[in-house]
């Protein structure tokens, strides 16, 4: 069991997150000056509630908007905060305030917040040797009830009959399907069973695994990047959930770059690790690009979904149509169009009908 310990950058100076009242002496007189005006005019009509910027004007005011969201917003998604649908703002406070009796409605509750924010940490369970331990216990299991896992397979078709899914073509192998569970592109399985392709689009992402030569500053285990100059969303630190997860005299670091449509960079390109490094100096994680030892590149192919104006019609519609199919069960991220935590994930796959005892 570790507290929960989040940060934001904001103009060069680390923030926990959520902020709380030791930050107000941090923020410049600008902010604070700009929050003020925010709180006075607060309330008033904004018309329809449509778009992301529409939903933080309306809720936290210009000043909040342009300096929490705004660029870091574009900077994730890689379109402009007019042309994201209002509903992720509604989950980006859901996300970044898991506390639902903690999650702020409006300035006023935000500011009333800041105030008087309790001071004890939010307790969460981290599973000794990492993430990787869930689905490496899951193998285990699958195994050991006769089960067969294959990774690295093109899925070429889906066969399917009377409004039933029979099997699953992966390269030159069919196999007989009796359920399918799909946690994979809600776009994909459309075209794969025929249905009309939705207009959804999805985010891929680039982690650069860093290994690092000495400790790091802090106690934080992630950190949020709004600023527009540095290429990273957030920079995570494992062995600060659970001190094994490096050995001694290292650290860890999960670097996230998002790479939406037409991203400059390729996910294992020298030029975007380079930038990384740099912009690590920059903010002032690393002092040296001297004591990174090695990096571990990855691509993660479709990792959130990008919710622009209007894309829940089109995410029902999909899920409508696919639902004709009996023995198909969405669930994950992808599939639901839902950008979930991991507890969220867990939580679909437990809800699922299955029958996973041997009979």
């Amino acid at each position: 069991e570790a507290p929960r310990v989040s940060q934001v950058n904001l103009s060069g100076v680390f923030h926990n997150w959520p902020l709380g009242l030791s930050s107000l002496t941090r923020l410049s007189p600008f902010m604070l000056l700009g929050c003020l005006s925010d709180l006075i005019v607060s309330g008033r009509n904004h018309g329809e509630i449509a778009t992301l910027r529409d939903f933080v004007l309306s809720r936290y005011g210009k000043t909040i908007y342009r300096i929490f969201w705004e660029d870091y917003t574009e900077k994730f998604l890689g379109i402009p905060c007019t042309k994201v649908d209002a509903e992720w703002g509604e989950l980006r406070v859901n996300r970044s305030v898991i506390n639902e009796e903690k999650r702020p409605s409006g300035l006023a509750d935000l500011a009333r917040q800041l105030l008087t924010r309790d001071k004890s940490p939010l307790l969460f369970r981290y599973p000794l040797g990492g993430m990787g331990a869930f689905p490496d216990k899951l193998a285990t299991q699958i195994r050991d009830l006769g089960g067969t896992i294959l990774v690295d397979q093109d899925i070429g078709s889906i066969e399917h009959s009377g409004g039933q899914i029979t099997g699953v073509r992966t390269q030159e192998t069919m196999h007989p399907t009796d359920r399918l569970v799909w946690t994979g592109s809600l776009v994909e399985v459309s075209t794969l069973l025929g249905q009309p392709t939705p207009q959804l689009e999805y985010l891929d992402i680039a982690l650069l695994n860093i290994e690092i030569q000495g400790a790091l500053k802090g106690k934080w285990q992630w950190v949020y990047f709004p600023d527009k100059r540095h290429v990273f969303s957030r920079v995570s630190r494992p062995n600060a959930f659970h001190a094994a997860m490096a050995p001694d005299g290292m650290t860890g670091l999960c670097v996230e770059v998002t790479l939406p449509p037409g991203a400059p960079y390729r996910f294992d390109s020298d030029e975007l690790k380079a930038r990384v490094y740099a912009d690590l100096v920059d903010v002032g994680l690393l002092e040296s690009e001297a004591q990174v030892v090695g990096c571990h590149q990855e691509h993660v192919k479709s990792a959130y979904p990008i919710y622009k104006k209007g894309f829940r019609s089109h995410a029902s519609d999909a899920q409508a149509a696919l639902s004709s199919y009996t023995n198909l069960d969405l669930a994950g991220r992808m599939a639901l169009f839902e950008h979930d935590n991991i507890d969220e994930a867990v939580g679909f796959a437990l809800e699922l009908p299955l029958e996973l005892q041997p009979a």
